[in-house]
């Protein structure tokens, strides 16, 4: 049998208060604030943990990819859209010889590409000399054949391992 007391409150209410209520309240407010308190000590690791460009943060994977011009003349590089019906959208320049960077990832963020859209969304290439003449055609379907605009067709240049298990890779496609 229970133990307890009960009260009248102004209004007429009849309150009736037992020790086994009592205990069982007191227990779930302490549960109840234990786990508020590891809720936000939980978050406050997190955010502490990782600091902004941080090498600590734990081993992820960047990737770069390189667009190389092994011709001795300059190059232009024009990406399309909707299967070269619709708009010119990109032009880039490569100098005779030179490399250029065209894409970069980090694991856990998007992919950084030397062009102003997103490089999933050109759907063809085309490849002119400095005299604006037709060298190649590229359909991003169409793997296998050097082209730029499949990633598959990159050769890996280099692989490091740095800070904390951090990986670093270089791909390069290169137009001759």
């Amino acid at each position: 049998m229970s133990q307890g007391w009960s009260f009248q409150t102004n209004l007429g209410l009849k309150v009736c208060v037992h020790l086994e209520a009592l205990f069982s309240i007191k227990i779930n407010i302490t549960m109840q604030q234990k786990t508020i308190w590891i809720i936000y000590m939980i978050f406050g690791i997190s955010l502490n943990s990782c600091k902004k460009n941080c090498y600590d943060c734990g081993p992820y994977t960047t990737g770069s990819y390189y667009i190389k011009n092994e011709q001795s003349s300059n190059i232009k590089l024009i990406f399309y859209r909707n299967n070269e019906t619709g708009f010119k959208k990109e032009i880039i320049l490569l100098s005779g010889n030179e490399k250029k960077p065209f894409l970069y990832f980090s694991t856990g963020k998007p992919p950084i590409s030397i062009l102003s859209s997103d490089y999933k969304l050109y759907d063809s290439l085309k490849v002119f000399s400095s005299s604006d003449d037709l060298i190649t055609t590229f359909k991003k379907e169409v793997c296998g054949i050097n082209n730029i605009l499949c990633l598959k067709d990159y050769t890996k240049t280099k692989e490091e391992i740095v800070k904390n298990g951090t990986k670093n890779i270089d791909y390069e496609i290169t137009l001759k």
